[in-house]
């Protein structure tokens, strides 16, 4: 027996459509919708960092890694980075442990502050070029 068919514009038929949309994981989920409520400080070096141009290492937003959603994320410099906004200041030692398992997972994490996005924005996108750019750039840099 065929599978029902459905035809397109063009006249050319495939198998129905599946009843169930595709599993795309809690994870996928949950970084899809941080990514729709980005704080400003976020948009701000999302559009700065996500150029070529500007920058020539691909990052990813809100990228889950582990049992964590880091804010940025570049796979080739095995870098994470971090905006920290006023919540950060009340877990303090929430985001230390979680640097540290990062960082033991081997990846270097960059923090930079809400001010700093705002004030010194060229000034971060070039640290993390620089960091980017050079791998053996020690881990736990923070501003």
């Amino acid at each position: 027996m065929q599978p029902f068919l459905r035809r397109d514009d063009r006249g050319m038929s495939d198998p129905a459509p599946r009843k169930t949309p595709r599993p795309h994981g809690v994870a996928v989920e949950a970084a899809r919708r941080l990514r729709r409520v980005a704080t400003v400080p976020e948009r701000l070096l999302w559009d700065r960092i996500r150029r070529p141009h500007m920058l020539p290492f691909v990052f990813r937003r809100q990228h889950p890694v582990e049992a964590f959603f880091v804010d940025f994320y570049c796979v080739s410099a095995r870098l994470v980075i971090e905006v920290d906004g006023p919540v950060h200041e009340t877990q303090a030692d929430d985001d230390r442990q979680r640097q540290e398992y990062l960082e033991s997972l081997g990846l270097r994490v960059l923090r930079f502050s809400n001010a700093d996005v705002f004030t010194r924005l060229d000034a971060v996108v070039d640290e993390i070029r620089q960091v980017c750019s050079n791998p053996d750039t020690s881990s736990g840099a923070e501003r």
